[in-house]
């Protein structure tokens, strides 16, 4: 992990790219990285930095839904112990709870109104920590409505969580490095110095805001297009997706939080990995991502992100 340039330049000599290296330095952003701790034997305060558990909310009544389905619990960040000198003028409150949660029975339902998984699988709150919050359970369903496949109705493994600065390439100027210079199409090297970045040799990316590519989402265009209401995997005209891209970059979409999937170390229980981890399963994604533009986290609209599966 690397949380300023020396850390980063050392990152960078390691991989071999120092010939790269002030393209590189130019591409870095910060962010943060959500390093989890294995599972604890006493549980952490009600407002404590989490994975999974239980959220703390003021009654059972606030506990967020989707057409009327519940919504897993994934996260707790307690914003005052991010490292706000790190971000510098990022946006991000400065204190207040930010919950992610996570429309995981709309997979199981026996008689779903549409297939698609929908911009809105994450979502977020947000509230301030000062209030008189606790710990809320999981609300009853009628298991009736919902195929017995699937993420069952239950907490995620409860994991503690520290928020340690770190630092990200941006796509977008990683991209125009590879354009501009041929020589630096090294992936494997590139892509272990993106990881090792973020979560030096952690088995897991989790991240507040910062730079991040899914492998299988392009999360800037497709936010922009379902926000002016337009279905980003339809077939459109060039001139029109063109058009789309351009607001997509006025409208300067970020990565809120990234959360990775946990099951491809579900083989290595035996040796631990599993132990020590949420238990996250997305499906199809390796990992889940909430975007906001940045004039909406400046004023704290939590309530306009969108998802990218990837």
């Amino acid at each position: 992990m690397a949380k300023d340039l020396r850390g980063a330049r050392a990152l960078i000599k390691k991989h071999g790219l120092t010939d790269l290296g002030e393209l590189i330095e130019n591409a870095l952003v910060p962010a943060v990285f959500i390093d989890r701790s294995p599972p604890g034997t006493t549980r952490a305060p009600a407002k404590a930095s989490r994975l999974g558990g239980l959220p703390a909310l003021l009654s059972a009544d606030d506990w967020p839904n989707a057409d009327d389905r519940p919504l897993f619990f994934l996260a707790q960040i307690d914003l005052a112990k991010a490292p706000h000198h790190h971000l510098g003028d990022s946006g991000l409150p400065e204190s207040g709870l930010l919950q992610v949660w996570y429309d995981g029975l709309r997979e199981r339902l026996k008689n779903p109104t549409s297939s698609d998984i929908g911009p809105n699988v994450l979502t977020c709150t947000y509230q301030d920590s000062d209030t008189s919050l606790r710990r809320q359970p999981y609300p009853e369903i009628d298991l009736d409505e919902y195929e017995e496949w699937g993420q069952p109705w239950e907490p995620f493994t409860e994991c503690r969580i520290k928020l340690k600065p770190a630092l990200s390439i941006t796509a977008t100027k990683k991209l125009s490095l590879t354009r501009d210079h041929p020589e630096f199409d090294r992936d494997e090297e590139f892509f272990e110095l993106q990881s090792q970045l973020l979560a030096g040799d952690a088995q897991h990316t989790h991240q507040l805001l910062g730079a991040f590519r899914p492998l299988q989402a392009d999360p800037e265009f497709e936010a922009e297009a379902f926000r002016r209401g337009v279905d980003p995997f339809r077939k459109m005209s060039q001139a029109d997706r063109t058009k789309l891209r351009a607001s997509a970059r006025r409208s300067k979409w970020r990565p809120l939080v990234v959360l990775t999937d946990d099951d491809e170390n579900r083989g290595m229980v035996a040796k631990g990995p599993l132990l020590s981890s949420p238990g996250f399963s997305f499906g199809d994604g390796e990992s889940l991502s909430l975007w906001i533009r940045d004039a909406d986290l400046r004023k704290g609209r939590f309530d306009n992100t969108y998802t990218a599966i990837g």
